[in-house]
C-alpha cells in the first residue's frame, strides 16, 4: 500500500471517530418539503429542521461531506486570517458593495411631492467596544445624485442580528430589499463572539448549588449580558437613538431581552423563529386576570425605569415539562450540559474542516436553479471562515437553552414588557419551522393585553432558516411591517 493510500485510510478512519461525536439532528433530517415558488429561491425543496436533539451515533453515514479531501485540504492552506476575503466574497454579490451603485432602484417623496432618487453603498465597519473587543458590521447607506448622505435624524436606522453560529453574511438573500426602504439604513451585526466580530474568552464559573437545583437565573443574566451591553455599547458609539429590528432565532430572543434592560431605543421588532421563546412542553392557560383589568396599560404606559428593573413573572401562566420534547440520546445530553460545541470538530481536525463545514453548506446552499455556482462557493467559504475561529459567545448557548432547546427562562414570561414599552413586534415562523408558533401567538396575547401591537406569521415552505428558505415573502413580510 503506498504512503498517500495509507493517508487516506487513516484520514477516513480519524474522520468517522470525530463525526461520532455530535452531529445535529436537522443536518439528517431525510424527508423533503415543496416550496411554493417565489423569484428569489423560493421555490427549491429542503430538509425541514427538527430541535437539536442529536442522533443515534448508528445513522452518521460516510456521505455527509461531499467535499474531497483534496478540495478541503486547499481551503485549509487558504484560510484567511481575518476572514475578510470570505465576506467580502459574500457582500460583493450586492449591486451596492464596494462601489456605490450607478443605477438608482430607491426613490423617496419629498416635503414638495418631488420624487428624489437615491443610491446605496455598503462598507463594512468595525465598532470597538469593551476595550479591545468590536463589533463587525455591514452598514448600508443612501446617498442622493450629487453624493451626499441622506443619513439624518428622520433616518429609519434598522439592525439585523443574526441566530447562534451564524454571521451577517447568512442574511445575502434580505440586503437588497432591506435597504430599498427609502430613508432607511441599514446595520448587520455579527454578535460579539460570533462571525467577524471580536471573539473575547466567554466562561462562566458554574455553582455546584446551581447545578445541583437547576437555578439557572444567575448564569442566563451572565450569558444575555455579554450580548447585550455590547449591543449598548455599539449603539451609543454610533449615536443613534431609535432603531428598528429584524432579527433571527437567538439573535431575536437577545434584541428582545435589550429591550427591556435598554429601555427607549427600539420601536419595531421582527422576530424571525425566535429562540428561548416556549416550547412545546408548555401548556399554555387562559389569563385569569379579570376582564375589568384588561387594557389598563393601554391608557397608560408603566414608566421606562419601572419595567425595566421589574422582577420576572412570580406566577407564569404555563409550566415546562422537559419530559416532553423528543427523546434524547444520552451522549447528547453529556456533551450540551459539559458546554461541548460542535465548532471544535472543525477548529481541530485541521485539512478535515472545511470537508466537516460542507455536510451542512451543500444541504444549505445547494448549486439549484435558485442558488448559483458563485453563490454556493462563496457561502461555502465564508461559512468556513466563522465556524472555524476562536470559540467564544457559542459557548451562551448551554446556558439559555437546556437540551433539545428548551429555554432555561422562557422569554415569553416577560414578553409581556415590550407591549409596555410601546415596541410593535412581528413574529414570523416557517411552517415546517421546528420552533413552536403557539409561542408566538400566546407571546402575541400577551404584548396585545399589555396594550402594544402584535401579529404572527407563518411563511409556507420554510423551516427554521426562513429569511434563507423564502426570502422573497419573508422580505414581504418584514418591509411592509418596518414601512408602517
Amino acid at each position: 500500500m503506498t504512503l498517500a493510500a495509507c493517508q487516506k485510510r487513516a484520514l477516513g478512519a480519524a474522520e468517522k471517530v470525530l463525526v461520532s461525536v455530535r452531529v445535529y439532528r436537522h443536518s439528517r433530517a431525510q424527508h423533503t418539503a415543496s416550496a411554493s415558488s417565489s423569484s428569489e429561491g423560493s421555490s427549491k425543496k429542503f430538509r425541514p429542521p427538527t430541535p437539536p436533539a442529536g442522533i443515534p451515533l448508528s445513522k452518521i453515514f460516510d456521505n455527509l461531506f461531499p467535499l474531497s479531501y483534496a478540495e478541503s485540504f486547499q481551503q485549509w492552506r487558504e484560510r484567511d486570517e481575518k476572514g475578510d476575503t470570505a465576506q467580502d466574497a459574500v457582500l460583493s454579490m450586492m449591486p451596492f458593495y464596494p462601489q456605490r451603485e450607478t443605477q438608482s432602484v430607491v426613490s423617496r417623496t419629498l416635503p414638495g411631492g418631488q420624487q428624489e432618487d437615491l443610491y446605496r453603498e455598503g462598507r463594512v465597519i468595525r465598532t470597538p467596544v469593551s476595550g479591545n473587543e468590536f463589533i463587525n458590521e455591514f452598514e448600508i447607506s443612501q446617498y442622493r445624485a450629487d453624493g451626499s448622505a441622506v443619513a439624518d435624524k428622520d433616518t429609519q436606522h434598522i439592525l439585523v442580528l443574526h441566530g447562534y453560529g451564524a454571521g451577517l453574511g447568512f442574511f445575502f438573500r434580505n440586503f437588497n430589499a432591506l435597504s430599498k426602504i427609502p430613508g432607511s439604513q441599514i446595520h448587520a451585526l455579527d454578535l460579539l463572539g460570533y462571525g467577524l466580530s471580536s471573539r473575547p474568552s466567554f466562561h462562566i464559573r458554574s455553582n455546584p448549588k446551581t447545578l445541583l437545583f437547576k437555578k439557572w437565573d444567575e448564569q442566563v443574566s451572565i450569558a444575555e449580558n455579554f450580548f447585550l451591553d455590547s449591543i449598548e455599547e455599539w449603539r451609543i458609539k454610533k449615536g443613534i437613538d431609535k432603531f428598528s429590528v429584524v432579527a433571527h432565532s437567538l439573535g431575536a430572543y437577545l434584541i428582545s431581552e435589550y429591550a427591556v434592560k435598554y429601555p427607549g431605543h427600539i420601536d419595531k421588532i421582527v422576530l424571525a423563529s425566535p429562540a428561548a421563546v416556549s416550547h412545546t412542553g408548555m401548556n399554555f392557560k387562559q389569563s385569569q386576570e379579570p376582564e375589568s383589568d384588561k387594557g389598563k396599560l393601554s391608557a397608560k404606559k408603566a414608566s421606562l425605569s419601572d419595567i425595566s428593573q421589574s422582577s420576572i413573572d412570580t406566577n407564569p401562566t404555563f409550566t415546562t415539562a422537559e419530559s416532553k420534547i423528543p427523546k434524547i440520546p444520552l451522549w447528547f445530553k453529556i456533551g450540551w450540559e459539559l458546554n461541548f460545541s460542535p465548532f471544535v470538530l472543525v477548529r481541530q481536525t485541521g485539512p478535515l474542516g472545511p470537508r466537516f463545514v460542507s455536510g451542512w453548506t451543500s444541504r444549505r446552499f445547494p448549486i439549484d436553479s435558485h442558488t448559483s455556482e458563485e453563490e454556493s462557493r462563496a457561502m461555502h467559504r465564508y461559512t468556513y471562515e466563522i465556524f472555524r475561529r476562536k470559540g467564544s459567545g457559542e459557548f451562551c448557548l448551554n446556558y439559555l437553552l437546556a437540551p433539545g432547546a428548551v429555554p432555561r427562562r422562557p422569554l415569553v414570561e416577560r414578553v409581556h414588557k415590550l407591549g409596555q414599552l410601546g415596541i410593535s413586534t412581528t413574529w414570523v415562523y416557517g411552517s415546517n419551522d421546528w420552533v413552536d408558533v403557539n409561542g408566538g401567538h400566546e407571546s402575541a396575547r400577551r404584548i396585545k393585553d399589555a396594550g402594544g401591537q402584535a401579529e404572527v406569521h407563518v411563511v409556507p415552505g420554510a423551516g427554521h432558516q426562513l429569511y434563507m428558505d423564502q426570502p422573497s415573502k419573508f422580505n414581504e413580510i418584514v418591509v411592509n411591517f418596518l414601512r408602517r
